[in-house]
């Protein structure tokens, strides 16, 4: 490298070679096929990301009879197009006069479909209004709502009333409603493509979280935050607007307009959707280390530019915006889509971030730790570490090695032809360090500008296989387009002799000999005790001897490199048709029907990295916001286990300082440019105490696992830890697709609110409660860490100050009718004063609950269940039938 510009070219992975020994049974045309593609597709070390996999977990669509609403468009199969959507954004005249540039700066007139949605009409200054901003509308007046129901924020309101007043409008062929503020920046093509993804034909409630954790604690976890936009199908919004009013008459209470939404969109049973290219920015001054490790999602829209710095040099905020729509005016996505690479001779590390910045830094630096954004921001407002809903590498940087030299978008040239797109980026100042010494003091400073060069087609779907006309090794063996069952899971699990003694009954709980494929791997051969090897228990393996690989890596965490080699040693077993692995431990209780049901959602076929994340904040924050808890079970597709395993030891050698199993897999995985996808069911419980108030209010997903049991006290009364896990197996038994999945319905009559945590617990309060805060865990439980300060959990909680009457699970069976009756009986009885608010209507005297289900399985969890109460007065029993819901049927 003699000038001072370097250039670096975008391309694909090269399949691995493994599958060759795989496809010893193709013929000569599927060798042909191979070779061809060897010889085509180069490899590269700027390994491309897959963030469009995890839309591949889309539930089946709902037969067009049980659709909830006649749809003014009439081709639903057709592909979502920009017209399909509908902005509603809203503002005000004083604000309008300085933000107009945000909007101008994505709209397109006669292309973009929408409204801007203003406090009061237009002041001279305004006017005329310009066709390149969006069309004008002035708000309705709802001071009479305001008045009558005392609401505590009038302006609140206004903006949840726009929900309303857009979809008045009655634009014609309608999919979704996407709203946000005057200061919302959207990426259009990336929002088309993105819910292009979902069935629009059902209801769906689509968002981004604050990256401030306080500010997801001060308002939700579950909603979307407004600013940064949100999206509503047409079917919910079309639901949402017979009641809207009322709603907003239901909740005076609430301050802010995106929780009056969620509260809403709850009434209908409806979870939330995250979309992580959502961003709302709250956060202060340079966000540019932010925008510089993007996670591996289409960025979808920034908000509060108005509240952070300019995000490029010598420009102010409207310039900077132009700028960067520059960028995405030629290929929005790729926008801010990190790829890193290596130049090994001079040990350099390039990390880009495509239409935004080039980063070169002295040293190789694992992708774990480039993926990590540089903290060069601020935390949004005043509090105590952590700050933030992702993991950050932290000033001062004046490290030679780990600062790196920026470089920021300077301009975009599309017109070259070769079908390539070429984006340049120029140094913003010196860096003003010495060379990096421990790398070979190979400087970077005569670099002044990078040049990227990148495909003009479109960025869809990253994969590490080639393009469609090719079939990859993998398709090719694998050519079974049946849908996945449990033959095709191998689970590996990790123990110790110490251990299994206590825990083999967690195990063998769930464990079906015969059917449930999988090994248990051992430290050492079992005692006389556990001889001989039962059938009710996994086949046991010895894990292999790794104190050489101990000696030569020195090391820090010796356990953890068994537990990181068992993926390795599983995948040498060599079983037959396996879609996936699926790693966990002795006390890991996996729900084997419903990991089937999930994983069948995914393309098994690419590379993919499946878990779930900690409860608690302190433990993603030590290890990792982007690893799956080990313990808890993660899921390896085929093809990145078989992958991962040609240098898995290599990997460990790599990464001798990481001290959990969990974080060395996701280095390892990493290092595939695969990311991280959270499925809300795997649980950690990194909990102490009681759980029972998180197991009655389980989010609206399949139950996959439960893990440290151990920890926490019996889930059922007067049992012990075992006993409380066969018990809850009887009715994962029956029917696992509904454990623990919460109905909430209510006894008007008598102000009753009913709660059912399916198969495990029903509680009865004496008032009622919005859907809303029924869905928020009652805090019985302590966080992992005795000493952790608020907020302890990523999931919003009740304190128990108004408990419950609390029934658990006892027995369940098939009716004759077809249906499955499960009971629950009072745990003991209710120890504080009944609720004189309510009428006096007391529940003391139910001492069972029976709950009527479908036989059906539950397969849809785009919308919770709907429920009926039958009880008469004085009866010991009442009875909750579960049902689907109306349509447009408001549960609140």
């Amino acid at each position: 490298m003699n000038s001072s510009t370097t250039s670096i070219k975008f391309s694909r992975f090269s399949s691995d070679n493994f599958y060759v020994n795989l496809c010893k049974t193709l013929g000569i045309s599927g060798l042909v096929l191979y070779l061809a593609y060897i010889f085509i597709f180069t490899q590269s070390n700027c390994p491309s990301s897959q963030f469009f996999t995890p839309l591949q977990h889309i539930w089946p669509v709902t037969p067009p009879s049980q659709q909830p609403h006649n749809l003014t468009h009439t081709n639903h199969s057709s592909p979502t197009n920009l017209t399909h959507l509908v902005f509603g954004l809203v503002g005000s005249v004083n604000a309008w006069r300085y933000r107009k540039a945000y909007i101008e700066s994505w709209w397109r007139p006669n292309a973009t479909r929408g409204y801007l949605f203003l406090d009061t009409h237009p002041t001279d200054d305004l006017l005329p209004w310009p066709p390149s901003s969006p069309p004008l509308r002035v708000s309705n007046d709802i001071s009479k709502i305001v008045k009558e129901s005392k609401h505590v924020a009038p302006i609140m309101a206004r903006m949840v009333h726009a929900i309303l007043e857009v979809f008045r409008e009655g634009d014609e062929g309608v999919r979704w409603y996407v709203m946000g503020d005057d200061d919302s920046i959207f990426f259009v093509d990336n929002w088309v493509d993105i819910l292009g993804k979902y069935d629009h034909t059902k209801y769906v409630y689509i968002g981004g979280q604050s990256e401030f954790i306080m500010s997801n604690f001060w308002f939700s976890f579950a909603q979307g935050f407004g600013g940064a936009g949100f999206a509503l199908s047409y079917p919910l919004v079309a639901a949402m607007v017979k009641d809207l009013e009322g709603c907003l008459r239901r909740y005076p209470y609430l301050n802010s307009a995106d929780l009056i939404t969620k509260y809403c969109v709850d009434e209908l049973g409806v979870p939330f959707s995250i979309e992580r290219g959502i961003h709302q920015i709250d956060l202060r001054g340079d966000i540019s280390g932010f925008l510089s490790s993007h996670p591996q999602s289409p960025l979808l829209s920034l908000h509060h530019f108005d509240m952070v710095e300019p995000i490029f040099p010598s420009m102010d905020r409207f310039q900077s915006t132009n700028h960067l729509m520059k960028a995405a005016k030629i290929d929005q996505s790729r926008m801010l889509q990190q790829t890193i690479c290596y130049q090994k001779q001079t040990n350099w590390s390039f990390s880009i971030s495509w239409g935004y910045s080039a980063h070169i830094y002295e040293k190789v630096l694992p992708r774990s730790v480039l993926k990590r954004p540089l903290e060069t921001f601020r935390p949004w407002s005043k509090a105590k570490p952590p700050f933030y809903m992702f993991n950050t590498r932290w000033p001062p940087f004046v490290d030679p090695c780990e600062a790196p030299h920026v470089f920021f978008f300077e301009s975009i040239d599309s017109s070259r032809g070769n079908n390539q797109i070429v984006t340049t980026y120029v140094r913003s100042s010196p860096r003003g360090l010495p060379a990096c010494s421990s790398s070979g003091n190979h400087s970077a400073d005569y670099i002044s500008r990078v040049r990227v060069f990148s495909p003009m087609t479109k960025h869809l779907e990253h994969s590490n296989y080639p393009s469609s006309k090719f079939t990859s090794p993998f398709q090719a063996c694998h050519s079974d387009n049946s849908p996945t069952n449990i033959t095709h899971l191998v689970f590996g699990l990790v123990s110790s002799i110490n251990s299994w003694k206590a825990r083999r009954p967690y195990v063998e709980s769930w464990w079906r000999p015969n059917v449930t494929r999988g090994y248990l791997f051992l430290d050492k051969p079992p005692t006389q005790d556990l001889l001989p090897w039962p059938l009710t228990s996994p086949p046991l393996r010895i894990s292999e001897d790794y104190s050489k690989l101990e000696q030569e890596s020195k090391h820090l965490a010796p356990r953890m490199i068994r537990m990181v080699l068992a993926l390795s040693e599983t995948l040498r077993e060599g079983d037959d048709g396996v879609r996936w692995y699926v790693m966990g431990f002795d006390d890991s209780i996996f729900f084997v029907d419903n990991w089937v049901s999930v994983l069948a959602k995914y393309d098994h076929s690419k590379y993919l990295y499946i878990g779930g994340q900690a409860e608690t904040i302190l433990s993603n924050f030590f290890f990792s916001f982007e690893q799956g808890f080990g313990g808890a079970g993660i899921a390896l597709s085929y093809p990145l286990a078989a992958a991962m395993v040609k240098d898995l030891e290599g990997c460990i050698r790599r990464y001798p300082y990481a001290n959990s199993a969990d974080l060395i897999t996701q280095y390892c995985v990493d290092e595939f440019g695969v990311s991280f996808t959270a499925e809300k069911g795997i649980h950690q419980i990194d909990l102490r105490g009681d759980i029972s108030g998180f197991l009655s209010a389980h989010p609206q997903a399949p139950l996959l696992s439960l893990h440290h049991f151990d920890y926490v006290n019996p889930i059922f009364p007067s049992m012990d830890r075992i006993q409380s896990t066969n018990h809850l197996m009887k009715a994962a038994k029956i029917d696992q697709s509904r454990l623990l999945q919460q109905t909430i319905c209510y006894d008007r009559p008598r102000n009753w609110s009913f709660s059912v945590s399916w198969g495990y617990s029903a509680h009865i309060y004496e008032k009622i409660y919005a859907r809303t805060l029924l869905k928020r865990p009652l805090e019985t439980f302590r966080p992992w860490l005795e000493d952790a300060k608020l907020p302890m959990f990523m999931f919003n909680t009740r304190w128990p100050c108004e408990i419950p009457n609390i029934f658990f699970f006892e027995s369940g069976g098939k009716t004759l009718r077809n249906q499955i009756l499960t009971t629950y009986l009072r745990s003991t009885p209710l120890r504080h004063p009944n609720c004189t608010l309510s009428g006096n209507h007391f529940a003391n005297k139910i001492s069972k609950i029976q709950v009527f289900s479908s036989a059906t399985k539950l397969i849809d969890f785009g919308r919770s269940e709907c429920c009926d109460i039958v009880h008469v007065d004085g009866m010991d029993t009442a009875d909750v039938r579960l049902r689907d819901c109306k349509d447009d049927e408001i549960i609140g």
